[in-house]
Order: C-alpha cells, then sequence, then structure tokens
C-alpha cells in the first residue's frame, strides 16, 4: 500500500465464483465486453481485507459468497486503482444468478471479447488447477471450495 490519501484511490474487486457442477464461472456483460463480476471500492482495499470485500459483493451483486483467496493483484499509482481478482465461494445454494449473466467455460472462454483482458489468463489458470486437481499443495486449507461451510458447522 501506499501513503496517499484514501479518498483518491479506487479499488476494483472481480469475483471468480466457479460453477459448482460445471467447470465455468459466472461472466457478465458490458458495453464493451464480458468481465468477472466486480464491485468498486473506494480507497485503498489492502488484499488481505476480505471483510469489506465480502459485504461489497453482497450488497453491490446480491451474492452471499467469501473470498477464498487473490488470483491477481495490481496498483497503479498514476491513476490511484487498485485491481483483484478473487476466487469466491457460494453460499447459497439456491442462488438466482443474474439474467444477463452466463456460465462461461475454457472452451466458450476463448471466444469471448473481454472488458478486462488478463482476465482470461488468471481465469483459465484457475479452471486448468481444478480440472488437473493441481491446487498447489501450500495453499492453505480455508482457501479450498467447501472449507467455509464445513468450518462453520462445528
Amino acid at each position: 500500500m501506499t501513503d496517499l490519501p484514501d479518498g483518491m484511490w479506487q479499488t476494483h474487486v472481480y469475483g471468480l465464483l466457479v460453477h459448482p457442477a460445471t467447470l465455468s464461472v459466472l461472466m457478465l456483460p458490458d458495453e464493451t465486453g464480458w468481465s468477472l463480476p466486480w464491485v468498486r471500492l473506494e480507497g485503498q482495499v489492502w488484499f488481505g481485507e476480505v471483510g469489506p470485500i465480502n459485504r461489497a459483493i453482497q450488497q453491490q451483486l446480491n451474492l452471499y459468497t467469501t473470498v477464498m483467496c487473490q488470483l491477481y493483484y495490481s496498483e497503479d499509482k498514476v491513476n490511484q486503482r487498485i485491481e483483484g481478482i478473487y476466487v469466491l465461494e457460494n453460499h447459497n445454494p439456491g442462488q438466482e444468478w443474474p439474467l444477463r449473466g452466463r456460465w462461461v467455460g475454457v472452451e466458450t472462454l476463448v471466444e469471448l471479447t473481454l472488458t478486462v483482458p488478463k482476465q482470461r489468463q488468471v481465469i483459465e489458470t484457475y479452471l486448468a488447477e481444478i480440472a488437473h486437481s493441481s491446487i498447489p499443495a501450500l495453499r492453505p486449507a480455508w482457501m479450498q471450495h467447501g472449507w467455509f461451510d464445513e468450518a462453520n458447522l462445528d
């Protein structure tokens, strides 16, 4: 984080939400293409501050999720903008998904025009990890799908 005043910064958080039954992610359309669902937070949000991120996603996107881990982080000091891509876990199995959104697998992803092109590589890499069960061994248990719900049962 930098020492610039918080009020001038914006943090854009993109949520990578994997479908519970298929190897696909939720994508939403906008004026210039498709993107992971996202929220904008005022100020500099440190990548470890998941509380504000979880609340913003619930309030702005109506998704009850938990941040599992961060896959991408970028800080642009000139434009005072932070971008992060976070893996989300859905906690509402009966969730009604945004009508304008769609579930996109790797095959379809290559055909889409993305609003934020760097999302493509992050999505492809993460879906490949899941498909090949190659989640890094050092990734903590709480970053694995299902851990949050299991831990809350105790």
